[in-house]
């Protein structure tokens, strides 16, 4: 026996077997109806069919809505309970994000401006080491040129990690217990461009930007008949519905 096997489902099962054999003989009989040619004489009955297909359907739906409502209640009730403990927090702990961000930054511009620091002193230590190549070159001395140049080379790597260095004016625990915290980088888009926006968007997602602007389409010709919509052209159907 699993765990859990005792507990009672969340919906009617009785009620909803009982739908669910009414759905299953509906849409056997649904398929007789759809191969069937349609005619004067059996026209009325396949438009009742369908009139007590969409009855049942809100019946369905009614259920479902009836069962799920003690849940929604529930649900509502644990929200209303617990959320305002999260809001109190969430807002008091962006004020200590904000002061912590403020002096991450400055310690960030610190980093940075050390980390120049490091990379012109080694720029100049591999100029220099350079020179010294050169002129023990000159001397004939190959012994003092090798050493002049493996010094150019570590300055020159030591340059490049100091440029590299990305300041994040990192934070550690105070108590070993904590996450180190740091500057991230985030981005939020601020659509100063709608035609291009509108068109990059449409480069980069075809598919989903067609979907959304036919549902905007498709509801402002529902609102408004007589609308045209430059590049939507609107094909009439006619269907049952």
């Amino acid at each position: 026996m699993s765990i859990g096997h005792n507990n009672p489902p969340a919906y009617d099962s009785e009620k909803l077997d009982k739908l669910a054999t009414t759905a299953n003989e509906f849409a056997e009989i649904a398929k007789e109806w759809a191969a069937t040619e349609i005619t004067e004489e059996n026209a009325g009955r396949a438009n009742d069919f369908v009139t007590g297909g969409r009855k049942l359907i809100k019946t369905i739906e009614e259920a479902r809505t009836a069962d799920k409502a003690p849940h929604l209640e529930a649900g509502k009730a644990v929200d209303a309970a617990y959320k305002p403990l999260v809001t109190v927090l969430d807002k008091a702990l962006d004020g200590v994000k904000r002061a912590l961000t403020e002096f991450a930054k400055v310690k960030a511009e610190a980093e940075a401006a050390a980390a120049r620091k490091v990379a012109e002193a080694a720029r100049k230590a591999a100029e220099e080491a350079e020179a010294q190549r050169k002129a023990a070159e000159e001397a004939g001395n190959a012994i003092a040129a090798e050493a002049a140049a493996q010094a150019a080379e570590e300055a020159r790597k030591a340059e490049q990690q100091a440029a590299s260095t990305k300041a994040t004016g990192a934070i550690e625990s105070g108590t070993g217990m904590g996450r180190t915290a740091a500057l991230r980088t985030y981005y939020v888009a601020e659509v100063v461009d709608p035609a291009k926006a509108t068109l990059w968007a449409l480069k980069q997602e075809s598919g989903l930007f067609r979907e959304l602007v036919i549902k905007i389409a498709n509801a402002a010709k529902r609102h408004d008949k007589s609308i045209e919509i430059p590049g939507i052209k609107f094909i009439e159907e006619k269907r049952i519905a």
